[in-house]
This record gives C-alpha cells, sequence and structure tokens, in this order.
C-alpha cells in the first residue's frame, strides 16, 4: 500500500501535513466523517486538482457548506472511479463578486489564473447564469485561453457540492443530459448527482487528470 506521505507527495503537498486541512483541503468540520482509505485509493487512479478562488467573503456557515459540498463532490465522481485530489484556497481583490456579463466571468478568469495543473473555480456572489455555475465544455488546460480556461458559480448553500460538481463535470467534457433528471448533468439543480460509467470514461479522457500515486 502506498504512504499517505508518499500519496501527499505526489499531488504536490510538502513538510508538515495536516489531513483535513491540506490532504483534503477543508477548512472547517461541515465535511463531516472523511475515509483517509477511500481518498487514498481514489488518488491511486485518476484524479483532478482544484483551485478554489474566492471573490467574495463568506460566513462561517457557507464556509461549512463549501467543504460539505466538495466532500460530497468526491462521493459522486468516486462512483466514475475519478477522485478530486489537492485542493488549494486563493482569494482576489475586492470588486468582483457581481458578475453582469459573460465577458466580466471570461475577464475574471484571465486575470486570476492560477499557474498550476489545477482546475480554477471562482466562488462568487452572482453570476449572469441562472443556473448556479458557467463553465466551459470542454475546459483548457491552457491557463491563458481567455474563455475557456475556468469554471465560475455563486451557489454557496446547501446545494453548492452539486452544482461544482457539475459544473467541473462540464469542464471535464460532460455535456447536459436532458433526459436524466437523476444526473449530475440534469441541467437544473438540485438533480440526483448520479454519474454513469460513459461520463467517467469521457473525464479521465481530459487533460487536467492526472496519473495515479502508486509510487
Amino acid at each position: 500500500m502506498v504512504s499517505l506521505r508518499a500519496i501527499a507527495r505526489c499531488i504536490g503537498l510538502s513538510g508538515r501535513i495536516g489531513v483535513v486541512s491540506d490532504f483534503y483541503g477543508y477548512r472547517t468540520r461541515g465535511a463531516g466523517r472523511l475515509s483517509l482509505v477511500a481518498q487514498m485509493r481514489l488518488l491511486q487512479g485518476k484524479h483532478i486538482h482544484l483551485n478554489l478562488i474566492r471573490a467574495a467573503s463568506f460566513s462561517v456557515s457557507q464556509q461549512e457548506d463549501i467543504d460539505a459540498g466538495l466532500q460530497l463532490m468526491r462521493n459522486i465522481y468516486a462512483t466514475v472511479n475519478v477522485g478530486v485530489g489537492r485542493i488549494q484556497r486563493f482569494s482576489i481583490p475586492p470588486g468582483h463578486e457581481d458578475l453582469e456579463t459573460e465577458s466580466e466571468v471570461h475577464d475574471l478568469w484571465n486575470e486570476f489564473s492560477v499557474p498550476n495543473d489545477g482546475i480554477d473555480v471562482f466562488l462568487v456572489r452572482d453570476l449572469p447564469s441562472e443556473e448556479g455555475g458557467v463553465s466551459p465544455t470542454p475546459g483548457s488546460c491552457d491557463k491563458d485561453s481567455k474563455d475557456d480556461s475556468a469554471c465560475a458559480v455563486d451557489s454557496i448553500g446547501s446545494i453548492f457540492g452539486l452544482v461544482i460538481a457539475h459544473e467541473v463535470g462540464h469542464f471535464l467534457g460532460l455535456e447536459h443530459e436532458d433526459d436524466l433528471p437523476d444526473n449530475l448533468m440534469f441541467p437544473s439543480s438540485p438533480n440526483g448527482g448520479r454519474l454513469y460509467g460513459g461520463q467517467g470514461g469521457v473525464m479521465v479522457l481530459h487533460c487536467s487528470m492526472n496519473g495515479g500515486c502508486r509510487t
């Protein structure tokens, strides 16, 4: 079995590692009970990394919703053997909380992209979309590609997990599933949060996927 330290090093963590704060990337206890064994197993297969870029301030309860939502996302992706590895947190200066046009969304992605291998997800207060999030399908791994290099989410609450999993799903190449209300990619939230094997097969082909941490 690959050690925790080896997997942490594989996903880009170094030094003294906090399991909850670093290995999972959580800031509160909102994620509930965690299975370290399950997370380590998933990271030995295909997995992605996330950059959460905060454009607005959030209350403690909203922070708990974010952590709970990230764990729900992990649980959903695990059903198709896709792991969510390193989650890093960033913040940007005030004035970018409310976005009224798609052009403003793209400007945000272009100006504040993080130069690493994680998928950029901007957490804002308001978006021009009424669906809770915006993402290209599929997204680009070129952070200089202005119009399709990130996602944005404004549904910071009880359905955050479904929304971020849905938007990152788009980024990984998944289209809407208009006839499947139980599927994660059903156009409106809340949905059933389900993924099918074929969808997992699409996700693992995306350029942002990392290979398994096996040594």
